[in-house]
């Protein structure tokens, strides 16, 4: 992605880097580190994840799609309100899984409000859904088992068939875990705190970590980060 004269273009360089083009004009933009991509068969889906978040303005978040090889594109999905942003968008199976997220801060108390909402959106049908009203900070979809794992801003870690059946709590969240950020590798699941002491006060923090845990919740190691980044 590139921005120009305020709109950011999807470009296609050669993989020797000896010739590029522009396939398609995104929207308008003035940050090309504020472009996301998500590639799934002849298309890339791409939001703005920064969007109206600490801007006290409303605004309209898209998710766009466009074809890579002839730059056709159409929107796929809309929302529409105040300091929000579509992020944390990915592939799993025939779904795109993304996060509508509401971020604000009390300039005079430092207290923030990040608030969640899960969707998917089907590639086959092009439909989309809300998966959960939980205020989710992360997730991970075992597309073979057909199991969505999430972590639960200031609740903890959960999984749940696709289906929204067998909701289960894996682990309760603490002081050092309030919120996480996963990933899963077939048979573990990775949960690292990022250093965040609060979710509402910006200025409290914890020693960075990492807890390796079994699909049952059980901690089968601790990898502590201290001021690595």
């Amino acid at each position: 992605v590139k921005v120009s004269n305020g709109m950011a273009r999807l470009v296609c360089i050669k993989s020797d880097g000896s010739e590029r083009k522009e396939v398609a004009d995104i929207f308008a933009n003035d940050l090309v580190s504020s472009i996301s991509m998500v590639f799934h068969g002849d298309y890339v889906y791409v939001y703005d994840h920064l969007g109206h978040t600490g801007s006290g303005k409303s605004g309209k978040e898209i998710i766009k799609k466009i074809n890579i090889y002839n730059g056709n594109s159409e929107t796929v999905f809309e929302y529409e309100g105040t300091d929000c942003a579509i992020n944390g968008a990915k592939s799993f199976g025939d779904k795109l899984f993304f996060k509508v997220f509401g971020y604000s801060i009390d300039k005079q108390t430092l207290k923030a409000k990040m608030d969640f909402k899960l969707y998917c959106y089907d590639y086959n049908t092009g439909e989309s859904s809300r998966v959960s009203d939980m205020n989710i900070a992360d997730y991970y979809v075992d597309s073979e088992q057909g199991v969505l794992y999430y972590f639960v801003i200031g609740k903890g870690l959960y999984s749940q068939k696709l289906n929204g059946e067998n909701n289960k709590l894996l682990y309760a969240a603490d002081e050092n875990m309030v919120s996480a950020v996963l990933s899963y590798d077939g048979k573990y699941i990775y949960m690292g705190n990022g250093g965040i002491g609060s979710t509402a006060d910006i200025t409290k923090s914890v020693e960075r970590m990492v807890l390796v845990l079994d699909t049952d919740g059980n901690i089968v190691n601790t990898i502590n980060l201290g001021d690595e980044i």
